[in-house]
């Protein structure tokens, strides 16, 4: 039995990965700050668009501003992504006039996994991008919190058929890696 496929967007990719990613599984792009990740998950997203799926982007990182402009300077489909913002904004920081990101009432509180959730029910997104995964750390007591915080999130897109691509910053210089996995996000290497 053959596994269906979903493009990558980047037609190399997907040759090089027989057909693209397999549906409905997870897929982790593991490399260092500039390496292209976000860019290649827009390039996902966008080709799920281009092929009438829905697309969600839940982005941890950059602002949304930047990275829409990335997108653009791709000429990337992204007007009908859903994105779902997680990223401190300027507001958020000159508000609490301090140099907290988060508070920890925000953090500690099941209000965000109650936002993503409810964001992922009303999308029932065929692709979700989540970037960079390593900032969901920060929103985990500890590493078995994250975990298994990670895994329920990545269950919960599986029972939707959802093909999920994470991204991962490593430190120094490593190459951008590719990982494969039908129920962890590093199970197997590709």
């Amino acid at each position: 039995m053959t596994a269906e496929r979903v493009s990558t967007g980047i037609s190399g990719l997907d040759e090089i990965l027989d057909g693209g990613l397999i549906q409905g599984r997870n897929v982790l792009m593991r490399g260092s700050p500039g390496a292209g990740k976000t860019i290649l998950g827009l390039h996902f997203l966008s080709a799920g668009i281009d092929a009438g799926e829905s697309a969600l982007y839940v982005n941890m990182g950059e602002p949304q501003a930047y990275v829409e402009e990335a997108a653009d300077a791709f000429g990337l489909n992204t007007d009908q992504i859903q994105f779902h913002n997680l990223s401190p904004t300027q507001e958020q920081f000159s508000k609490r006039n301090s140099y907290s990101v988060f508070e920890s009432a925000e953090v500690e509180q099941p209000g965000f996994i109650a936002a993503l959730r409810e964001q992922i029910d009303k999308i029932e997104p065929d692709r979700v991008l989540l970037d960079p995964i390593t900032e969901f750390r920060y929103l985990a007591g500890d590493k078995r919190q994250f975990r298994s915080g990670i895994l329920g999130l990545l269950d919960y897109l599986k029972e939707m058929d959802a093909t999920v691509m994470l991204t991962s910053q490593a430190g120094g210089r490593s190459p951008m890696t590719i990982c494969s996995s039908s129920s962890t996000p590093s199970s197997h290497s590709t």
